[in-house]
């Protein structure tokens, strides 16, 4: 029997993905469980094994083709079987991504004046104030009135320069297509901003005491911990507190979680990777700094698994080794929250009536506002500068 090889479902959030490589050619046959095909989402190509046994019989989606979720790419069954009925059912062949299409032709020619620097702009009251509304500089409309006065049809019929003719007069510019982890990044960034109704908070914490503490498990116990290690222990503490923030929202579905699985970002030189510690709830602060630190390697070195980047119930990102102190990160869908970290400054800071040195740090939470409320993680954050100010001996 036929079988139909679709596009699968990799992720909550997953809408549509791209047919990296086709690992069979058409005629092969394919044992069920064999690698078929890769698919690049999230970042990173996953491979997808065989829903059966059979012959590769058609490949309706080549390779580079980007199509949505249970799209049919191909078709599994005997060698002489018939599969007329399915391949009707085939759209047409999808663009590859790397074949733009054609730049829509131009209805309207653009128009810009070329006037000298003295010379008089004539134009009506009703389209000088319509230009103004629309942002567009007086000077370059041409008009087509008496005596070249800028009339109302003017304005409302201006068209900027297309960026091709810009490009023309100016060979420093250059337009480069997003591809790749570039291209990833910012379909799921401009989703996650559009659908989601971002809310900063922001809040000045002491790690003074987290900073000692740091040092002392050092000293004491030979024991190499990062900041990062720690912060991560005690988000995870206040997350298991504030449940409403260890949570995905996909579909219309929120999905609550008892485990927390924790978000580190990773930079790299051409974007941003998400590896994933999954049940950071359950591991001591060793555990958590060596599977961080392989996490980031494998990330440096492109080498994670499509399981290491996905699942994730929160996300800490730090810019803190910029010279960052606050800043508005955005959240990393189908997740509710995330937590920013800037850098760590040491200034007088009035401790009781005492002036006292102390190390200062700025968190910022971006949080959906659509299932987190305000004073929701305005207490989360509470929390979290509670267990940081008094980390206590409970994280070792």
């Amino acid at each position: 029997m036929a079988v139909k090889i679709v596009m699968p479902k990799l992720g909550l959030t997953m809408k549509e993905g791209t047919v990296s490589k086709w690992l069979k050619q058409e005629g092969e046959s394919v044992k069920k469980g064999e690698p078929l095909f890769e698919v690049s989402t999230d970042k990173i190509n996953n491979e997808i094994e065989s829903p059966g046994d059979g012959v590769l019989r058609k490949i309706v989606v080549p390779a580079e083709a980007k199509v949505p979720v249970s799209a049919l790419l191909g078709i599994l069954a005997e060698e002489d079987e018939d599969i007329s009925a399915i391949e009707t059912e085939a759209p047409a062949a999808p663009q590859k991504n790397s074949e733009k299409p054609a730049a829509a032709a131009k209805t309207v020619a653009a128009k810009t004046a070329t006037r000298s620097p003295d010379e008089k702009i004539r134009v009506s009251p009703v389209a000088k104030k319509l230009a103004e509304e629309k942002g567009i500089p007086l000077e370059n409309i041409e008009g087509t009135g008496p005596k070249g006065r800028i009339t109302k049809e003017d304005v409302e019929n201006y068209q900027p320069p297309a960026m091709d003719e810009v490009q023309e007069k100016d060979e420093d510019v250059q337009g480069v297509p997003l591809e790749g982890l570039r291209e990833v990044i910012a379909e799921r960034l401009q989703e996650s901003w559009q659908q989601a109704p971002h809310v900063t908070i922001t809040r000045e914490v002491d790690v003074s005491a987290l900073k000692a503490l740091k040092d002392k498990i050092k000293n004491d116990r030979n024991q190499k911990v990062s900041f990062t290690d720690l912060l991560a222990v005690l988000t995870t503490k206040a997350l298991q507190k504030h449940p409403d923030l260890n949570a995905q929202f996909a579909d219309g579905l929120l999905y609550r979680h008892k485990g927390v699985h924790l978000g580190i970002a990773v930079a790299l030189d051409n974007g941003l990777m998400v590896p994933v510690v999954k049940n950071a709830d359950r591991k001591s602060i060793s555990e958590l700094h060596d599977e961080i630190g392989e996490l980031a390697q494998k990330a440096k070195f492109n080498r994670l698994e499509a399981d290491e980047l996905s699942g994730a119930t929160f996300t800490i990102t730090n810019l803190g080794m910029e010279g960052v102190d606050a800043f508005t990160p955005i959240i990393n869908p189908p997740e509710c929250a995330i937590l920013g970290v800037g850098r760590m400054v040491d200034k007088p800071v009035f401790v009781g009536d005492e002036l006292l040195r102390r190390s200062m740090m700025w968190l910022s939470l971006s949080f959906d506002h659509r299932i987190v409320d305000g004073q929701a993680a305005a207490k989360f954050m509470t929390t979290l500068n509670q267990s940081i100010e008094e980390p206590g001996m409970a994280l070792v």
